[in-house]
């Protein structure tokens, strides 16, 4: 009956039988089959002992009570029972197999390999044990190797959607997103309502910066499973993106209400209303993240950020020194410390920031710009013009150096110069044309001819 699915009145039946002979092995076995069947594994799990005690040879009770305890995460007690079943029968497939998955979930894959290889050894074309492998070798990060056994196994079952889905992660792993891509609408093809394929497709889509088209596919995730909040985050997150942030905050908000505690959703909702411009509502979000999570140094970095743009500088240095606080070596708010510190004028220490910035991430070109500016600002022009070559040495097509290098020049009445860079800064960007209209480091030669034509009036 348990092969019907009748799991329920085989129990009873088994029931029946027992309550005449309690030692009938069969009547043992098929009530723990059935109890596996309904996810009752710690019946289950008596059952297979009380049929061990009376047949301690009865491999397959041994492999089915590992199995049980597998399902409980009791990963050790489920290997000590492959074991047994093993010495019993060192041929019984379904056993090495099994054994490897307790390994693996032990994040023991060397040893759950072996295991596969085992299973593999006694039958080529058992699709499980190539499928089981490829999953400890993606663990391993040996990518390559995975999808050969995600191709056997394909090979044997066509149809092998997991398969098709993982080997498709594979190859995203190696950035082959076009490939992987192929792979997930395969496993579409075999099931059209095959959420993870649809959502890896929606993530690979995504690196390829193929917006639109991922967000089809997270919006077919939501068809199927409309309550899946990690499928609205991802959603959210790419209209922030491309900058619909109206769009993101429905998502986010989506988040919020499967989640009310989703601190990394009131934080991006806070993002997009701060790209909004609405300052109060992105305060409310970010304050609603940091009462789910009072540590989350991105978090004050951000709430930091946010009262820079409202020129609150010395509570936006509040909130930079609080996520250093709880990590002295967050690199983002050591820089934009920095630049806080740089517009209170407190400039010695605006380059103690941007150098332990530097300390912490060699690709330090805005840290040595702003450096530089701090460096003009206390009258070290010598300094600060090391500092702008140095960016330009790494990117000659740095705007900002190339600006604050003409600010330098003109301060030093460096008339020739300073209009060379500022012409090759404007002509990169035309904010700077605009900056420079009311820059008071261009005074020195704002009455001249070349300045007016380049500016305008």
């Amino acid at each position: 009956m348990y092969n019907l699915k009748h799991y329920k009145k085989s129990i009873e039946c088994c029931d029946k039988v027992l309550n005449i002979d309690l030692s009938d092995k069969q009547a043992w076995y098929n009530k723990g089959i059935s109890l596996i069947n309904l996810e009752i594994y710690e019946s289950a799990i008596t059952c297979f002992k009380k049929l061990i005690k009376i047949d301690p040879k009865f491999v397959d009770a041994w492999n089915k009570l590992g199995y049980a305890l597998c399902k409980l995460k009791k990963y050790e007690d489920a290997i000590k029972s492959y074991d047994n079943a093993l010495k019993i029968d060192s041929s019984f497939i379904v056993t090495w197999n099994n054994k490897g998955i307790s390994l693996k979930e032990l994040k023991r894959d060397e040893e759950a390999i072996e295991c596969y290889n085992r299973a593999l050894e006694l039958d080529q074309n058992f699709k499980n044990a190539w499928y089981n492998k490829a999953i400890s070798l993606f663990n391993l990060r040996n990518f390559h190797d995975a999808i050969e056994c995600y191709d056997k196994a394909i090979d044997i079952d066509s149809y092998f959607i997991d398969a098709w889905n993982n080997k498709g992660n594979s190859l995203a792993m190696m950035e082959k997103y076009t490939e992987a891509i192929n792979c997930y609408d395969k496993a579409i093809k075999i099931e059209s309502k095959y959420k993870q394929a649809w959502y890896n497709k929606g993530k690979a889509l995504t690196k390829l910066e193929n917006y639109d088209e991922a967000l089809k596919c997270y919006s077919k995730v939501i068809e199927i499973e409309p309550t899946d909040k990690d499928i609205w985050f991802n959603k959210g997150s790419i209209h922030l993106a491309i900058e619909q942030y109206n769009e993101a905050i429905k998502c986010y908000d989506k988040v919020i209400e499967i989640d009310p505690n989703h601190v990394f959703a009131w934080n991006n909702r806070g993002n997009s209303f701060m790209r909004l411009e609405q300052y109060n509502e992105a305060i409310q979000s970010f304050d609603n993240a940091l009462n789910i999570d009072p540590k989350n140094k991105g978090i004050w970095n951000n709430k930091g950020i946010l009262y820079a743009k409202l020129e609150e500088n010395k509570n936006a240095l509040k909130f930079y020194n609080k996520a250093i606080e709880i990590d002295p070596n967050y690199k983002d708010a050591w820089l934009n410390k920095g630049i806080i510190l740089g517009k209170l004028e407190r400039y010695e220490e605006s380059i103690d920031c941007f150098n332990k910035f530097i300390e912490s991430d060699h690709n330090y070109i805005e840290a040595c710009n702003n450096i530089g500016v701090s460096l003009i600002k206390l009258g070290r022009y010598f300094e600060a013009d090391k500092c702008f070559d140095k960016v330009l040495q790494l990117n000659r097509e740095h705007g900002g150096a190339l600006y604050n290098k003409a600010c330098m020049k003109s301060l030093l009445n460096n008339m020739s110069e300073a209009i060379i860079y500022l012409k090759k800064s404007c002509k990169l960007d035309d904010k700077f044309r605009k900056q420079a209209k009311t820059d008071t480091d261009f005074n020195n030669i704002r009455e001249s001819k070349y300045f007016k034509d380049l500016i305008g009036d």
